[in-house]
């Protein structure tokens, strides 16, 4: 079994939705935002790349495996504009983390569904035999990259890293089949990259039949992790997948993490006790034109 574990992930400052009124939002925004559950979000002031190298740092210390057996660190961000990859990110990264047999692979463009590619792509290095061990670190600082931090008054970005050790190991989050679906004709071109709203329907409907494809028990998941969005978002997850609300592992509260978000819930569900041994899930992660479906399943290092 091939296995994410040791999630670990960092946060900018904490900011209630109503703090935004400080910088000339309305208070109709604010209300709006509020009822769909944004309550708050994290912006950092500590900056993309030392975000990023404490939650690595954080997940190799827990993990206890020796840096020196870390081969490839698979890395995402929808934060390219920000002023951290103007200069050799990568190398910087490794240097920092003293990862001396590393390299830093880009992967995803998938936007905030970015984590079924970046965990697609560990997998297959394990199950090739490339690699023992996959480094997954996803960092995204949106003031300094430009993005907008409400969008359509449904929903608050927030800044943060989150990583995690991709193995091959019998307990954790284990990963199986997957696959992204693209909406008809590319997706909306007159629409930003993070408004999920315009395929959002039948892209849900497409992760349905992926589901079903890969198995029957795939389409009747014990639990679906998605992002951090909103209520009526969450709702729709898990009318389509048929789960219980309570099922459906989303966070509105802490800001959408982009594609950090998926990281955010397993380590939270793990922490809260929310996720059972042997349970058998998805990952559900769509942007406005596409859409992200794995097969995951967790099981204790206890039992």
């Amino acid at each position: 079994m091939i296995s994410v574990n040791y999630c670990r992930y960092v946060m900018g400052e904490y900011r209630k939705a109503a703090s935004l009124g400080d910088e000339g939002v309305s208070r109709e925004r604010i209300i709006q935002l509020l009822v769909h559950g944004a309550e708050g979000y994290f912006r950092s002031h500590e900056g993309l790349f030392e975000m990023a190298c404490r939650a690595a740092n954080s997940t190799l210390d827990a993990s206890g495996v020796s840096r020196s057996r870390i081969n490839v660190v698979l890395l995402g961000s929808n934060s390219l504009r920000a002023s951290a990859f103007e200069q050799d990110f990568g190398h910087r990264l490794i240097s920092e983390l003293g990862l001396c047999h590393a390299y830093v692979q880009q992967t995803g463009f998938q936007n905030c569904a970015d984590a079924v590619p970046i965990l697609r792509t560990a997998k297959a290095l394990i199950d090739s035999g490339a690699d023992e061990h996959v480094l997954v670190l996803i960092a995204d600082d949106i003031g300094a990259a430009g993005v907008p931090r409400i969008l359509k008054g449904s929903y608050l970005h927030s800044d943060g890293a989150a990583a995690a050790l991709v193995t091959r190991q019998e307990h954790g989050f284990t990963l199986g089949l997957s696959k992204v679906v693209h909406a008809p004709g590319g997706g909306v071109s007159d629409v930003g990259p993070h408004d999920l709203a315009p395929h959002l329907p039948w892209l849900l409907n497409a992760a349905l039949g992926v589901a079903r494809s890969f198995s029957r028990d795939s389409a009747q998941p014990d639990f679906v992790i998605t992002h951090n969005m909103n209520r009526l978002y969450h709702q729709m997850i898990a009318n389509v997948f048929g789960v219980p609300v309570a099922r459906v592992f989303s966070q509105p509260g802490l800001g959408h993490f982009l594609a950090a978000d998926v990281l955010v819930n397993m380590k939270d569900m793990v922490d809260q006790g929310t996720v059972r041994n042997g349970d058998e899930g998805l990952i559900i992660v769509p942007t406005n034109r596409s859409i992200g479906v794995m097969e995951v399943a967790y099981r204790s290092a206890h039992g």
